[in-house]
Formats: C-alpha cells, sequence, structure tokens
C-alpha cells in the first residue's frame, strides 16, 4: 500500500508532513515499486498482445477445425482493446524517440553548415514524432480506431 503524505502544519518552526488519503507526495521507494510493477504488468500485456496476434495468421483448416466456442474465444481475443496498455508503451516509446532527438540535438552543436540543418531537422522531426507517440495508437498494432 503506498502512503500519501502532505503538509500537516507548522511545527518547531519547520514544516509538519504527515499522512493523508489524498496526500499529493509519496515516498520515491513507493514510487519506484509501482513503476517497477506497471513496467512488468505492460510487458506482460504486450507479451499476450502479441500471442493473441498470432491467431490472426492461423490457416483456415486449424480455424474451422476448431469448435464454434473456440472460434468465438478467438474472434474475440483477436479484437481485444488495451488501451491502458498501449498508452503506456506509446509513453515509454516517445522517451526513445526523446533520447533520439537530445542525442541529435548535442550532435547538431557539433556540427557545422549542411550537416547542423540535418542534425536540427532530425531534432524537429524526433519532437514531432514523440508528440504523435504520446497522443495516438501506433499504426499496425490493431488499435488504431
Amino acid at each position: 500500500m503506498v502512503k500519501r503524505f502532505d503538509i500537516g502544519g507548522m511545527a518547531d518552526g519547520g514544516i509538519d508532513v504527515q499522512q493523508f488519503h489524498d496526500g499529493h507526495w509519496v515516498k520515491y521507494e513507493d514510487f519506484a515499486e509501482l513503476q517497477q510493477e506497471r513496467d512488468a504488468l505492460a510487458a506482460e500485456n504486450a507479451a499476450i498482445k502479441d500471442g493473441v496476434s498470432d491467431i490472426t495468421f492461423m490457416d483456415d483448416d486449424s480455424f474451422f477445425g476448431s469448435t464454434v466456442k473456440a472460434q468465438a474465444v478467438m474472434g474475440n481475443l483477436v479484437n481485444i482493446k488495451t488501451p491502458a496498455t498501449d498508452a503506456f508503451l506509446n509513453s515509454v516509446r516517445a522517451e526513445g524517440v526523446d533520447m533520439f532527438g537530445a542525442w541529435q540535438k548535442e550532435l547538431a552543436h557539433q556540427a557545422q553548415g549542411d550537416l547542423r540543418y540535418a542534425y536540427v531537422g532530425s531534432v524537429k522531426d524526433a519532437n514531432v514524432f514523440a508528440a504523435q507517440l504520446r497522443t495516438t495508437a501506433p499504426k499496425g498494432d490493431g488499435n488504431a480506431e
């Protein structure tokens, strides 16, 4: 259970931090643990989605040779939506694109002439792409609307 804290008032000339059910702060260790749990869940969900997508490539004989119930279950699994997982994975992808943009920016500061302009263009493209990842589903994952 994550404990939440907020300022409870002033005490002994300093700030008195107390535990509140709706506090604005948490201990870093609790936050880091939640991040690790979230990352593990997202990885598991992504692996499940990849496994389920294999059903899409099942040959007709295998599919139609299965029971009606199995066909219905497979149809539901193929069309499963996981917007929270997709949004999280997109944020991780965007962080990677941000890192690439920062690297290109460093190279732009070191470069001269046309090469500098090419790096600056890469930085701009990276910023646009990272923003798109944060606001839309990636193409080709089956969840883009």
